[in-house]
């Protein structure tokens, strides 16, 4: 029988209030509340560390990620508040290598580009934005506030050990 996965988004927001974050999956809203934020502008490019930045939101426990399922679903993640947020590594449970509920990996790799990053068709603040895959797996996606990114997030077929 097919598991609900929980994703985590990692990143961090910034400014002198909170941000408060709203994220819609496939036209459902998986996630609304504040999240704290770093007291200090945005940083530069080199500042940011997508392996030790925290968890910026989760979505448990959900029904649009079966273990079953391997697909794309439209996303906004709208802020408001603060000066905005930075989203980089979206990861999941019951992904290789332990295909379990208690341990984290990326959401999606696609081996054909060897890109790790799950968002497609990335639209910031109303701008399409063109990129080139990343060297080495996720891109960071960075949203002034008020703002939102928009693009379709791809999950690749779980793992049950």
């Amino acid at each position: 029988m097919a598991q609900n996965r929980t994703l985590q988004f990692i990143g961090l927001a910034y400014g002198d209030t909170p941000v408060s974050v709203t994220a819609e999956i496939n036209g459902t809203t998986v996630f609304s509340g504040e999240i704290s934020t770093v007291n200090s502008p945005f940083p530069l490019s080199s500042e940011i560390n997508l392996s030790t930045n925290p968890v910026l939101f989760t979505v448990n426990d959900s029904p649009l990620f079966p273990t079953n399922f391997s697909g794309s679903y439209p996303m906004t993640i709208s802020a408001t508040g603060g000066y905005g947020l930075v989203v980089g590594v979206v990861t999941c449970n019951y992904m290789l290598p332990s295909g379990n509920a208690n341990s984290f990996a990326s959401c999606y790799y696609n081996a054909i580009s060897n890109v790790g990053d799950p968002r497609s068709n990335v639209i910031i603040n109303g701008n399409p934005i063109k990129s080139t895959p990343p060297p080495n797996g996720a891109w960071y996606w960075e949203a002034t506030s008020p703002g939102n990114i928009v693009c379709d997030l791809s999950v690749d077929l779980g793992n049950v050990a």
